[in-house]
């Protein structure tokens, strides 16, 4: 029997951010994969939904709950219908519709949602303390539940992932405000030191060890500013000392050798216009192939 391709959903999504270059991800992609044997193998693009507004700032907010609800519905098909999906954003509020759509679906099944976060932001704003109203700093506080009603209620019940089921890898740039709301609601998180003094891999394994207790299913969620800006400069918020692209694929391929599987994914923050020789649109090609042992 063939086995299924993955399905790629473009969320071609850039009000949340300040730059909003990374609408084009999805597309850039695409267009790329056309020339990618590799590529074309074993994925499939299902669909690319995009946002046609021009807002910005908590502005957009309203526009972004609407793009969220129609991303929701697409990974809740997904899920039903048990095709491994992989959502390539488009700026990291995408990650409010992606992970909202597979909760609730997983809800009506007795099942409980665990997300493993690659970033170097917390996102996890409301719009009372974020300092720019930008809300790709935000998906992480709607899915604990916190933030306007009109994310936070995307698809039904208001906690997408209980705060035990979160693990966060590779922060590096966060404000306190952030940080008080997590630690506040005791989720896990793993920062850049951490990476330096442990590496990629012991982490992950680690992450996977901290959720596993508190879900049923896990989904990974992969800014890609977590990474080092080397391998992955075309981003709005680079920072410095991300994780080594090639330790984060030895570790997805240690996850695979466990037999661990991932029920969805999600990378995001891929802005073309600001990547150096094509190097963050070739890391979202090999993230796809890291990730396709770990789907279904």
């Amino acid at each position: 029997m063939e086995q299924q391709k993955i399905q790629l959903i473009g969320a071609a999504l850039g009000i949340g951010a300040a730059d909003q270059g990374c609408v084009d991800g999805p597309a850039v992609l695409q267009a790329y994969m056309q020339t990618e044997s590799t590529l074309q193998k074993d994925f499939q693009w299902k669909t690319i939904l995009k946002s046609e507004a021009n807002l910005s700032s908590l502005a957009a907010l309203p526009a972004i709950a609407d793009f969220s609800e129609h991303l929701a519905y697409l990974t809740a098909e997904c899920v039903q219908s048990s095709q491994p999906f992989i959502t390539i954003g488009g700026d990291h509020a995408c990650a409010i519709g992606t992970w909202s759509g597979v909760s609730e679906n997983l809800a009506a099944q007795g099942k409980r949602l665990g997300v493993i976060w690659i970033d170097a932001h917390m996102d996890a704003h409301t719009p009372e303390t974020s300092h720019t109203g930008n809300v790709h700093g935000m998906p992480v506080a709607v899915l604990l539940g916190h933030g306007d009603p009109r994310l936070t209620g995307i698809q039904g019940s208001t906690t997408k992932v209980a705060p035990q089921a979160l693990c966060q890898i590779g922060i590096r740039c966060y404000e306190p405000e952030e940080a008080a709301l997590l630690e506040n609601d005791a989720v896990k998180v793993f920062y850049d030191h951490d990476v330096e003094k442990q590496g990629i891999e012991a982490l992950m394994a680690q992450a996977l060890a901290h959720i596993q207790p508190h879900c049923d299913v896990i989904g990974i969620s992969i800014d890609l500013d977590g990474l080092d800006p080397k391998d992955a400069p075309g981003v709005g918020t680079p920072v410095e000392r991300g994780i080594p692209l090639d330790g984060f694929l030895t570790a997805l391929k240690q996850f695979e050798e466990k037999g661990v599987r991932f029920i969805g994914a999600e990378i995001t923050e891929f802005n073309p216009g600001l990547d150096v020789d094509d190097r963050t649109l070739k890391t979202v090609g090999e993230l796809l192939l890291g990730l396709k042992g770990l789907m279904g």
